[in-house]
C-alpha cells in the first residue's frame, strides 16, 4: 500500500471513528474518497468519469472488498473471558437461564440448559429447535450469533468484560443498586439533591468500594467516558428530533407511579419461567418528557436497537457544518457537498 493511501485511509478512519459507530455502515462505499482527492489533489486509482460499465470498476470493486475483509481478517482475535460460574455452581443459579423451565426453587431445569448449551455448540438449526422453553415466551434470536455480518468486524472478532462472578463483592455491589433503583424509579430527576430517598441510597452504596465516590448527580449513571459530565439527563432525549419534514417532539407514554410487578414468588417464577406477565401495565394518561428513573426504563424497553444514537445524528445534523469534523473533506470545498459519500445519509 502506498503512503499516499495509508495517509487518505489513516485521515478516513479518524474522521468516521469520531462521527461514531454509524458510520461503519459505509466504511467500504467511501473508501476510494479522500480530503486530496475531492480537492483536486491526487487523482483516484479509477476516476468517477470511468464508464460503470468497464472491467476496471469490476475488478477495483472486489479489491477494496477484499482489502477491507483481509483488514478485519488481521486484527487478532480477542480472548473471550468468562467469569467461572457456569462451573462453580452445577445447577447454574449464576448464569442467564430465563425462558427454560425451572423448578419450584427457580434453578433451571438441567436437561434444558444442556440443550441450549449442545445448540450453541453445534450451531444447527435443529438443535436450537430442540431447546425446551417453560412458558409461552420465545427464546429471542439465540442464532443471532451465527450470523456474518458483511460490514465492519466479525461480532467473534470483538469482546467485552466478564460479568462479576455471581460470589463477588461486585456483583452483590449491583445487586443493591438495582434494588435502590427500584426504589427511587419515581423521584423526579431534578430532586435528587434534596430527596431523602436518594441520599440514603447514595449512602448504602457507598458502603461498596465500587461505588465509593458516587454522589446524588452520579447515582445511577454509566461507567463510559464522559456519562459522569452533563446534566442528569442527556439533551438528545429532550430535544425536538427533526426527521424529514416532520418535528418530533420526545414526549413518551411512560406507565403511571407506584406500579411495582414481581413483587410475590409465583409472579416471579413465571416471568423466570417465560409466562406473559398476569399483571397489566398502566399509563399515564398524558405523553412525558422523561423525568425519572420509571419513565427512563421504559423509553428503553420500547425502542428499536438504535433509535437513540439515530436521533442524535439527526438532531446534530440539523446544526449543519458546524457539526461536523474538521476532518470531514467537504467541510472545506466550497462547490460541492456530501451527500452518499461524508454527508447526512452516510453518517
Amino acid at each position: 500500500m502506498s503512503n499516499n493511501r495509508r495517509l487518505n485511509m489513516t485521515s478516513r478512519r479518524r474522521f468516521l471513528k469520531q462521527v461514531g459507530g454509524a458510520t461503519a455502515a459505509v466504511t467500504v462505499g467511501a473508501s476510494n474518497l479522500s480530503a486530496r482527492t475531492l480537492s483536486g489533489g491526487q487523482t483516484a486509482s479509477l476516476t468517477q468519469t470511468e464508464s460503470a460499465n468497464d472491467p476496471a470498476r469490476v475488478k477495483r470493486a472486489y479489491e477494496v472488498r477484499q482489502a477491507a475483509a483481509l483488514e478485519q481478517k488481521a486484527q487478532p482475535l480477542p480472548v473471550h473471558r468468562v467469569n467461572g460460574d457456569e462451573e462453580a455452581y452445577r445447577n447454574y443459579i449464576g448464569n442467564y437461564s430465563k425462558g427454560l423451565p425451572h423448578n419450584r426453587l427457580g434453578e433451571v431445569d438441567a436437561k434444558a440448559y444442556a440443550a441450549l448449551l449442545r445448540a450453541l455448540q453445534t450451531g444447527e438449526p435443529a438443535d436450537f429447535a430442540a431447546i425446551p422453553v417453560g412458558g409461552t415466551v420465545t427464546l429471542s434470536n439465540p442464532q443471532a450469533a451465527l450470523a456474518f455480518d458483511l460490514i465492519g468486524a466479525d461480532s467473534h472478532h470483538l469482546t467485552v468484560p466478564p460479568p462479576p462472578a455471581f460470589n463477588s463483592e461486585e456483583q452483590a455491589a449491583e445487586m443493591v443498586e438495582l434494588y435502590w433503583q427500584a426504589m427511587t424509579r419515581d423521584v423526579p430527576f431534578v430532586q435528587y439533591d434534596t430527596d431523602r430517598t436518594i441520599a440514603a441510597a447514595v449512602s448504602d452504596l457507598r458502603k461498596f468500594s465500587r461505588f465509593g465516590g458516587v454522589t446524588q448527580w452520579t447515582l445511577f449513571r454509566g461507567e463510559a467516558s464522559g456519562d459522569a459530565l452533563g446534566p442528569y439527563v442527556s439533551q438528545f432525549l429532550w430535544k425536538p428530533v427533526p426527521y424529514g419534514g416532520l418535528s418530533i417532539t420526545q414526549q413518551y407514554r411512560v406507565p403511571i407511579a407506584g406500579t411495582d410487578y414481581m413483587t410475590t414468588y409465583s409472579g416471579w417464577l413465571n416471568c423466570q419461567n417465560g409466562m406473559a406477565p398476569a399483571a397489566q401495565q398502566l399509563w399515564d394518561a398524558s405523553p412525558r418528557y422523561l423525568r425519572n428513573g420509571r419513565d427512563l426504563a421504559e423509553s428503553v424497553h420500547r425502542d428499536f436497537t438504535y433509535q437513540v444514537f439515530l436521533n442524535a445524528a439527526l438532531i446534530l445534523l440539523s446544526f449543519g457544518n458546524s457539526a461536523l469534523d474538521d476532518a470531514n473533506p467537504y467541510k472545506n470545498i466550497s462547490n460541492q457537498s456530501g451527500f452518499a459519500t461524508f454527508g447526512a445519509p452516510h453518517i
